[in-house]
C-alpha cells in the first residue's frame, strides 16, 4: 500500500488535556491562532474543527474534538456533532487519545472512551489508537521517569479493560508518548524533543494503517446500531489470534523437529570424522614409531660397521706388517738354502722376495675381505 494523499487523525480526550494546543503544536503554529487555547476550567472547542496542513511532505487532517467531561455537561451533544462530523469524512485513518501527564483518568473519561468504542467498536478503535500524554517535562527528574514507566504500563491495562479485550489475547499494546506541547515563551519556539516524537508518530502510524487500513465512518450511528457487530468482531479477533499462536506453535514445533533431525544427521558424521581422526592419529604414531626404529637400527648399524671398517684397517696394517715380514723370511731362508747348495746370491735373493710378496699378498687380501665386506654394505644402505 503506498502512501495516501491525506492522513485524517481524530484527536479525542477529556477537557484540559490540551487537544486544542496538541493540534496547533504538529502544525508549528506558535501563534494559537489556528486553534483557541483555553487558559481556564472552561472547554474552548465547542465542536469538530478540521486542521489540514503538509508536515515532511505528507498531508495530515487533524480532527479537533470538544472534551470529554465537558464543562457544559454536553458530552452526548458532542458526541452526536462528532459523529455527523466524521460520516462526512467518510473514514479515519489514526485516533490520538491526549491525557495529562500525572493526572488519573477519571470516570467520566473512561464512559466517554467506552461510548466511542461501541460507536467504532473496542477492536477496531483499539488497533488505530495511540496515547500522548502532554505537560511531560522537558527536562524529567528521576521521578517524572518513574511514573513514565509506571504510567506506559497502566494505560493498556486501563484501555483493555474499557474496550473489554480479554488480557489473554496476544494482542500489541497501543503506542504511547510523551511530549511537552507548550511554547517556550523566553524563545518562543516548541520543543523540538517533543516535535522529533510527532515525527516517529507518524511514522508508526502509516505502518499501522499499512496492516490494519483505516476506518469506515460512513454508516456511524451515536444510538449505538453497530454494537451488535462488536461481538462478531472481536471474536473474529480472537479466532485469528487463536490461529495465529497454533500457527506460531506449529511453526516452533517444526523448527525443533528440524533441529532434532539436524542433529541425528551430525552425529555419525561427527562420529566418521572422529574416527578418521583417530586412525590418522593412530597411523601417525606407527610411522613415528618406525621411523624412531630405523633411526636407531642405522645408528646401530653405522656403529657396527664404524667397528668393522677399525678392525678391518687394523687387520689391513697387520696384514701389510706381516707380508713384509714374510717376504723378509724368505728372503732369508732362500737365501741360507742356496748358500748351502751353492746357489748364486742373485737368484736366492730374487726367489726369496717372491715368496715373500706372495705370502704377505694372500695375508693382506685376507685382512682386507672385512673392509671390503663393510664398504658393501654401506653402499647398499645408501642406495636403500
Amino acid at each position: 500500500m503506498e502512501d495516501k494523499d491525506l492522513y485524517r487523525i481524530l484527536v479525542v480526550g477529556p477537557t484540559g488535556a490540551g487537544k486544542s494546543q496538541f493540534c496547533n503544536f504538529v502544525q508549528r503554529d506558535i501563534t494559537n491562532s489556528k486553534n483557541k487555547v483555553g487558559r481556564g476550567l472552561r472547554s474552548c472547542t465547542k465542536g469538530p474543527q478540521s486542521n489540514i496542513f503538509t508536515r515532511n511532505n505528507t498531508n495530515y487532517d487533524f480532527l479537533d474534538s470538544a472534551g470529554s467531561s465537558d464543562s457544559d455537561n454536553d458530552d452526548i451533544k458532542n458526541l452526536n456533532l462528532l459523529i455527523d462530523f466524521i460520516k462526512k469524512k467518510e473514514s479515519i485513518d489514526y485516533i490520538t487519545l491526549l491525557l495529562k501527564f500525572g493526572e488519573k483518568i477519571t470516570n467520566e473519561t473512561k464512559k466517554y472512551l467506552e461510548t466511542l468504542g461501541k460507536i467504532f467498536t473496542a477492536g477496531e478503535f483499539y488497533t488505530h489508537l495511540c496515547v500522548f500524554f502532554t505537560k511531560f517535562p522537558t527536562k524529567p527528574k528521576k521521578k517524572d521517569r518513574a511514573l513514565k514507566d509506571e504510567t506506559k504500563k497502566e494505560i493498556n491495562e486501563i484501555l483493555k479493560e474499557i474496550f473489554h479485550i480479554d488480557k489473554d489475547i496476544q494482542i500489541p499494546d497501543v503506542k504511547v508518548y510523551f511530549i511537552d506541547t507548550e511554547i517556550d515563551e523566553d524563545e518562543n519556539t516548541y520543543d523540538e524533543q517533543s516535535q522529533n516524537t510527532i515525527d516517529i508518530m507518524m511514522k508508526q502510524m502509516k505502518l499501522d494503517i499499512k496492516k490494519n487500513n483505516s476506518i469506515n465512518t460512513k454508516n456511524f450511528d451515536v444510538t449505538g446500531e453497530r454494537i451488535e457487530n462488536e461481538k462478531k468482531q472481536i471474536e473474529v479477533l480472537k479466532k485469528q489470534l487463536e490461529e495465529e499462536k497454533l500457527k506460531k506453535e506449529k511453526e516452533e514445533e517444526e523448527k525443533k523437529r528440524v533441529m532434532e533431525e539436524m542433529q541425528k544427521m551430525k552425529e555419525p558424521i561427527i562420529r566418521e570424522a572422529q574416527e578418521r581422526e583417530r586412525k590418522f592419529q593412530e597411523e601417525q604414531r606407527k610411522i613415528d614409531e618406525d621411523a624412531k626404529n630405523r633411526n636407531i637400527e642405522i645408528e646401530r648399524l653405522e656403529g657396527k660397521i664404524s667397528d668393522n671398517l677399525s678392525i678391518a684397517g687394523n687387520m689391513a696394517k697387520y696384514g701389510a706388517a706381516t707380508s713384509a715380514s714374510s717376504a723378509l723370511s724368505a728372503f732369508f731362508l732362500f737365501t741360507v738354502a742356496e748358500v748351502s747348495t751353492s746357489t748364486g746370491v742373485g737368484s736366492v735373493a730374487l726367489n726369496a722376495i717372491a715368496y715373500g710378496l706372495i705370502g704377505g699378498a694372500g695375508v693382506f687380501a685376507l685382512a682386507a675381505l672385512p673392509l671390503l665386506g663393510a664398504g658393501f654394505y654401506r653402499l647398499k644402505r645408501l642406495a636403500a
